[in-house]
């Protein structure tokens, strides 16, 4: 009998899933794609709750965007290039979005840039290009001074051009932020922003596997 309830024991917590990435509702971030950006975070297991999105064609403009994001804390944007074979593109902004018309300024490089399509990374750099986001009521999520990305008030245009704040701070076109696309006009057809929070919540299926587990451990442990 002992036998039989330590090999569900093992059996039970060999199926329990390994922490991962949590995300609610998104139609751009799969599970590797939310792993990754854990990975470059690098605070161990986070969860990504959804605040705003935005799809061709639904109205929405960048006040929009403001009223759901503002002062929300620390945010992911993510969003598909549409002209670019839906590259998924976007960044992390480490302090809460405003409308103050200004720029935000910071030596350290915390904040980043990624291409989730092409797995690539373009931290905030420290060197002349010390601004790293641009808050406007007229703009959506627009990070650095070149600017590294741009989203117009439409949400659904912009541009991108990378290595100024973001990168290597040279302002070169080489190793762009959306291959191909270096100083062009580019079109979203989704925009998704999230908040981050540490740790992931388990699912249901999960709880009642560990309360399972504790239960056969406690059986096993206390047998003499």
């Amino acid at each position: 009998m002992r036998q039989f309830v330590l090999f569900l024991f093992i059996a039970i917590m060999a199926a329990m899933p390994l922490q991962a990435a949590s995300v609610t509702a998104s139609a751009l971030l799969t599970q590797t794609y939310a792993n990754q950006i854990e990975s470059w975070l690098g605070e161990g297991p986070i969860t990504l709750t959804r605040i705003f999105y935005k799809q061709t064609g639904d109205g929405l403009n960048s006040n929009n965007f403001h009223n759901a994001v503002d002062g929300q804390g620390r945010t992911i944007t993510v969003m598909s290039v549409s002209n670019y074979s839906n590259q998924i593109i976007g960044g992390y902004n480490p302090i809460n979005w405003d409308t103050h018309n200004h720029y935000h300024m910071a030596s350290n490089t915390n904040a980043f840039l990624f291409n989730l399509t092409n797995t690539m990374l373009f931290r905030k750099n420290n060197t002349t290009w010390t601004h790293e986001t641009y808050n406007n009521a007229s703009y959506g999520p627009t990070f650095g001074a070149g600017h590294d990305l741009y989203v117009d008030s439409s949400l659904q245009s912009g541009y991108t051009y990378g290595n100024y704040s973001y990168g290597s701070g040279n302002g070169s076109s080489s190793n762009p932020l959306v291959s191909g696309a270096w100083g062009n006009n580019t079109y979203y057809s989704t925009l998704e922003v999230f908040t981050i929070t540490n740790g992931v919540v388990p699912e249901p299926g999960s709880i009642l596997l560990l309360g399972i587990a504790c239960l056969l451990g406690r059986l096993l442990f206390s047998k003499k």
